[in-house]
């Protein structure tokens, strides 16, 4: 009292009584938080398994969003920003329409700078970039520390299809941090076999104060041609990046490098300042190709004439390689 007036002396006193109410409360209130959260995550892992749409729907609009909470929310709700990824009767990520331009504009619109889309026909006059998503497509700034990935590697056999060189430089990447399995490589990014025999990574990491414009969205599910019986479900999130052609040259490149002596090559793009590394993902060979998405394994005599039943038959045919 001799030193501070009594109002500090009343107000030091305030706020330890302060303190000591935290430090209770905190005790009481994080084991309840935890409680709720553990039953929230429980009622998603019943609605997911259960098929339930609306809190599927719900979480894969927030991923695609940005947005930090996951809500359950009214149907308008979920459809404000354009149509949302659905689940097929296969249970994976239902493609998009791809041959009217009309239905098409409901889950796609160009913008100058972005990606076209559009700009691509295949054989049987579907926009096969349109089909390679599932739901909303957005044009985005991918913004400084966003990472992306694509997979790589030389031509092989598997299940005696031929299987061609799949290149380092290409427009579709895959978003987020790189897959810890084939496994889930192969499903959630839904590449087939027939497509890409892997064996190397490149990843890139957007550097602090840049951006590269993309169309991104929610991968689609695939169903093998030349390998009748495969299905992939998708529902990773993935890009198309037009990078110019200097940057795809050295990519495509350094990636023959790197799959020709098997080291890691680091590489930063003078275009973009982009850092990028290309090396092996060193998955046993067994473990990538031949064995996710097949209910029951072809034999590799029958895989060139076996039929494709209806159910099989996807729209969606971009090649993982496409330049």
């Amino acid at each position: 009292g001799d030193v501070l007036p009594n109002a500090m002396l009343d107000r030091i006193a305030a706020l330890r009584h302060s303190m000591q109410w935290l430090r209770t409360e905190f005790r009481k209130r994080i084991p309840e938080a935890i409680v709720k959260l553990d039953e929230a995550l429980r009622e998603l892992q019943g609605y997911i398994r259960s098929g339930g749409e609306t809190t599927s729907k719900t979480v894969t609009h927030e991923a695609v969003t940005g947005e930090t909470r996951v809500t359950y929310t009214q149907e308008e709700r979920l459809l404000e920003n354009g149509p949302l990824p659905v689940r097929s009767a296969r249970g994976g990520w239902e493609q998009n329409p791809a041959k009217d331009p009309k239905t098409i504009a409901k889950y796609y619109k160009h913008e100058p700078g972005y990606p076209d889309l559009m700009a691509r026909i295949d054989d049987e006059g579907s926009y096969s970039d349109i089909a390679s998503f599932s739901g909303r497509i957005r044009n985005e700034k991918l913004r400084g520390g966003r990472k992306i990935f694509r997979l790589f590697g030389p031509e092989g056999d598997t299940f005696d299809i031929s299987v061609g060189e799949t290149k380092a430089g290409g427009k579709f990447w895959s978003l987020g941090d790189e897959p810890k399995t084939a496994q889930e490589w192969r499903e959630q990014c839904a590449v087939l076999d027939e497509w890409n025999r892997d064996g190397f990574i490149v990843t890139g990491t957007i550097p602090e104060g840049q951006t590269i414009n993309a169309a991104t969205g929610v991968v689609s599910e695939q169903a093998g041609r030349k390998l009748a019986g495969q299905y992939l479900p998708g529902g990773a999130q993935q890009a198309v990046i037009d990078f110019d052609r200097e940057t795809q040259t050295e990519l495509i490149k350094l990636g023959q490098q790197a799959s020709h002596t098997g080291k890691a090559i680091a590489w930063t793009d003078p275009k973009t300042g982009m850092v990028f590394e290309l090396r092996g993902t060193f998955w046993p060979i067994d473990e990538v190709n031949g064995k996710w998405g097949y209910a029951d394994l072809p034999d590799p005599a029958e895989v060139r004439t076996q039929p494709l039943d209806s159910h099989e038959i996807a729209d969606k045919k971009y090649k993982d390689n496409a330049p």
